[in-house]
């Protein structure tokens, strides 16, 4: 479903990515962990062009690599940034009117649809965006994602900052997704433990190159794997 080869993102000197490859199948969850700064967030930047790159993306076997990041969403990529970015002086509804911008003739049964899988934000639906809680407000970014209808969501620290509980029930909500909607997940996280439990597959990404690839149970059971990211 979707290929990465030779991907290299650089800023001015610094190598933020340097060289990966790796795929993601059809109708799987696949998370990349790593410490702070590893590479990670680049990497989901770069699949959907927003900084540059070199090396070669492919979504269905079609070259991505330089289409402008609306095509990719055209084609059925979604990202949900790190950081939420949502328009906090925007209602609920207005955020996720503009999730659906290429995609504006199924934008009410889609909203419908993520109504039904967060009825917290059906309450909210014309509360300001900032006066969210931060556990909302990621609701409110994996919704605006959702409204354009992807096959396949890129997630990136979906965790941050927010209560184990509320982590649980996120987290609850994308392998809904996936199992019940058939929508393919590429999760990138710091919080590695709660990644490859719900992770079908994983890699490890250190200072821009992966140095490790398994099933999740593999990775979790790896004395490297405990020892860097789970604490021993």
């Amino acid at each position: 479903m979707l290929k990465v080869r030779d991907l290299q993102v650089k800023y001015g000197v610094i190598e933020a990515v340097r060289g990966i490859n790796f795929d993601v199948k059809n109708g799987e969850i696949v998370t990349i962990i790593g410490a702070n700064g590893a590479g990670k967030s680049s990497t989901l930047n770069s699949i959907m062009n927003l900084v540059p790159k070199k090396g070669k993306v492919e979504f269905f076997e079609e070259d991505i690599t330089n289409l402008p990041t609306n095509r990719i969403v055209e084609r059925g990529l979604g990202l949900v940034p790190e950081g939420r970015r949502i328009f906090i002086n925007l209602t609920v509804e207005e955020n996720l009117k503009l999730g659906a911008y290429t995609n504006p003739d199924e934008m009410e049964s889609l909203m419908e649809f993520v109504y039904s899988i967060f009825p917290r934000l059906k309450e909210k639906r014309e509360q300001f965006g900032g006066s969210l809680s931060g556990g909302e407000q990621q609701m409110l970014a994996v919704g605006r994602a959702l409204m354009a209808g992807p096959k396949m969501l890129l997630l990136d620290e979906p965790s941050m900052g927010l209560a184990p509980i509320v982590v649980k029930e996120l987290f609850g909500v994308l392998k809904q997704l996936n199992r019940e909607e058939g929508i393919t997940i590429l999760l990138v996280e710091q919080n590695a433990g709660v990644a490859l439990r719900l992770a079908d597959r994983g890699y490890v990404l250190e200072n821009g190159k992966i140095v490790m690839e398994d099933k999740s149970d593999k990775l979790l059971s790896s004395p490297e794997v405990r020892k860097k990211y789970l604490g021993g």
